[in-house]
């Protein structure tokens, strides 16, 4: 058991490799002709092989040749019951890396994959691994887990007119629902890139099959006899998976004939050890998505109603509250805007530096005293990040890994690569290719995006004539570079003065404050929109009860600073800021319990401030 995840990797290769597709004919083959048709080193093809034979995989008929074992012909792309999607996924490093990293998800219960990378396991794949990606729809779409569902459900499919799975990636399941019940319709679910990988299986089925892409976590389409939910639940907690359970709900409101079919890995926890493969999943979900597989309790826990919160329709009563409401906040929102929004940065700006000063910061772009300025890739000794962009190299890597969606396969072979890009010269660009992609580019690349950012941003501030100080530069470069994954960028004072020589950017005095106006500006017109927002109180009140009428108040101010100096490019005629007024006091939004008519205290649930500005700000709204 403390070495399967070697076993693991020698499958894998195998899979890699097509060692199974080769051995689909029964014959015997010897380990060269196995080695040239794959690509491999002979001698070391021999050893895995060996090794494979003691998993039961192969045989060694003599010596030196080697067949498939019956068992095994699974790890076959051509039949209808393969695992070799799955057996490339589950050794992919992209999947056992974030295993080295279970010991801190235990001690801490947080999702290992995010801790690493940054961001969730799909947003992750989509964004960074699309190869991988095509290979985990093609395992869950794999037809040994959807036979199950067809044989459980039979009455109420014979007995359905249209079928809709929800987040049922390349629509597998309903191919097969489909073939079994020519009387139904079906229709899948599914995120957009997602769904265009489905589309084969649409053109198979002669009209009967719909594809709709969408966000299981915003809507779920309406209109179907049955919605299934298979696998679908584990790969998320259970906060989101009542969000996907509630929007199902809603997309069946209306009828009662509509059932859901959640289908999942049901746990026993008073026997753990009676299934082994359920809890190891279990883990898996833990450290890769958050997610979990979940008991009898613990799914009927999540789709009973919550108490004090009612899923069903809204009733008339109800909508005429919220449209009440909705009437009153857009009177409010509407009732004052401003020309121009401001934003103010409140960090202290030193007069320009002195000759002293600039010596010490003063470094060239490849020292080392900074790991800022240590760009340089170790592996780049033939200047390929020189010749080839990210974008590029993304390019070839898309090319080079597209599959036949049905087969599984490669459609294109090296020699076909280097017809299509010429500049790519050597096949072992391609793993380097592979390599600068998964990190998100190299480091160099990160550099240059991370300075067009703060230049771009720089730029738009001072376009609107807002203040920009060095807290705002740092601020600016340290954000993209999380965008970019790039943690050793500090944002360091080297990097500082460097970026503002090099962009010809210096600290100014202001000599022109602007006030920024409102479009509302005359006694009458604010007296009236006062009335006016008075008289809409008073006509709603009466529809209430008392209970649902609250009130609340402010309880600090801040004054509004603005410096008297800002970044601005060398040279200028004049240098301006805008400002909603000069050393005024404005409001601050906070959060407060409301009190309401009846005396009762209420949860801050949403906070509406009618400002004397007119304007109410992001967080509010």
């Amino acid at each position: 058991m403390l070495r399967g995840y070697q076993m693991t990797q020698a499958i894998h290769v195998a899979a890699k490799l097509g060692i199974a597709d080769l051995l689909a004919d029964g014959m015997p083959k010897s380990t060269r002709e196995l080695a040239t048709a794959s690509g491999a080193h002979p001698a070391a093809l021999q050893r895995l092989l060996r090794t494979l034979t003691c998993a039961q995989i192969v045989t060694e008929v003599q010596q030196d040749h080697f067949i498939l074992t019956p068992l095994r012909t699974c790890l076959q792309t051509t039949v209808s019951y393969s695992v070799h999607a799955a057996a490339l996924m589950w050794g992919d490093p992209f999947l056992w890396k974030s295993f080295g990293n279970l010991e801190q998800t235990i001690r801490t219960g947080q999702t290992a994959f995010d801790t690493q990378f940054g961001m969730s396991f799909f947003e992750y794949q989509q964004k960074y691994k699309p190869d991988f990606c095509t290979t985990y729809n093609a395992c869950m779409n794999a037809s040994s887990r959807h036979v199950e569902v067809t044989k459980t459900y039979t009455t109420g499919f014979a007995n359905a007119h249209h079928v809709l799975d929800v987040g049922g990636g390349l629509g597998g399941l309903l191919h097969i629902l489909l073939k079994q019940y020519p009387h139904l319709r079906g229709t899948l679910y599914d995120l957009p890139h997602v769904v265009a990988d489905a589309q084969p299986f649409k053109e198979n089925n002669n009209g009967r099959y719909a594809l709709i892409s969408g966000n299981i976590f915003e809507s779920v389409p309406s209109g179907a006899d049955i919605y299934i939910l298979s696998h679908v639940l584990m790969d998320h907690d259970d906060e989101k998976a009542r969000i996907i359970l509630r929007n199902c709900r809603r997309a069946m409101s209306g009828t009662t004939t509509t059932c859901l079919l959640i289908v999942e890995i049901m746990l026993n926890n008073t026997n753990a050890s009676s299934n082994q493969t359920g809890h190891l999943s279990d883990l898996t979900m833990l450290v890769l998505t958050g997610g979990r597989h979940r008991s009898e309790k613990e799914f009927q826990a999540l789709v009973e109603r919550p108490r004090k919160i009612s899923l069903q329709s809204p009733s008339a009563r109800e909508e005429e509250v919220t449209n009440h409401l909705a009437e009153l906040l857009n009177t409010i929102i509407n009732c004052h805007k401003f020309t121009v929004e401001s934003e103010i940065s409140l960090d202290y700006i030193s007069d320009d530096l002195t000759e002293d000063e600039i010596d010490q910061y003063a470094v060239s772009e490849d020292s080392e005293l900074d790991p800022d300025f240590n760009d340089t890739d170790n592996d780049d000794s033939d200047g390929l990040l020189q010749k080839f962009s990210l974008d590029y190299m993304k390019k070839v890597i898309e090319y080079y890994d597209e599959r036949n969606p049905l087969t599984g396969k490669r459609r294109r072979s090296w020699k076909g690569v280097k017809r299509r890009f010429k500049r790519v010269t050597r096949s072992s660009y391609i793993s380097r290719f592979r390599a600068y992609i998964e990190k998100g580019g190299t480091r160099t690349q990160k550099w240059e995006n991370i300075n067009n950012y703060v230049y771009h941003k720089f730029e738009q501030a001072r376009e609107s004539n807002l203040p920009v100080h060095d807290l705002d530069l740092r601020r600016w470069g340290l954000e993209k570079a999380k965008q970019e994954l790039f943690h050793e960028f500090t944002a360091s004072e080297k990097w500082l003065f460097n970026f503002k020589i090099e962009h010809n950017i210096c600290s100014r005095k202001l000599t022109k404050v602007i006030i920024t106006t409102k479009q509302v500006t005359s006694k009458e017109e604010v007296q009236h929109s006062a009335d006016e927002f008075v008289s809409t109180i008073r006509n709603l009140l009466p529809k209430y009860n008392h209970d649902y009428v609250i009130n609340t108040d402010q309880s600090r101010i801040q004054i509004e600073f603005y410096s008297t100096r800002t970044l601005s490019f060398k040279g200028e005629r004049s240098t301006a800021i805008n400002v909603r007024s000069k050393n005024a006091t404005t409001h601050s939004f906070t959060v407060q319990p409301c009190v309401s008519l009846s005396g009762k205290l209420v949860g801050p649930l949403f906070l509406c401030l009618k400002e004397p500005a007119g304007y109410l700000s992001e967080n509010v709204r």
